[in-house]
């Protein structure tokens, strides 16, 4: 749709190992669905 400009990746990548860092559950999706992501958060978060 066009809502970010080009430069937001040069300015997110930085920021990437401080997600790392919190302290949260982290959940990889590289190998799964959208839909198997939400799957996942609903049955941690019931």
């Amino acid at each position: 749709m066009g809502l970010r400009a080009k430069d937001v990746i040069n300015r997110s990548v930085p920021r990437l190992k401080n997600y790392y860092q919190m302290d949260t559950d982290k959940i990889d999706v590289s190998n799964i669905s959208a839909r198997e992501a939400a799957k996942i958060i609903f049955q941690r978060i019931i």
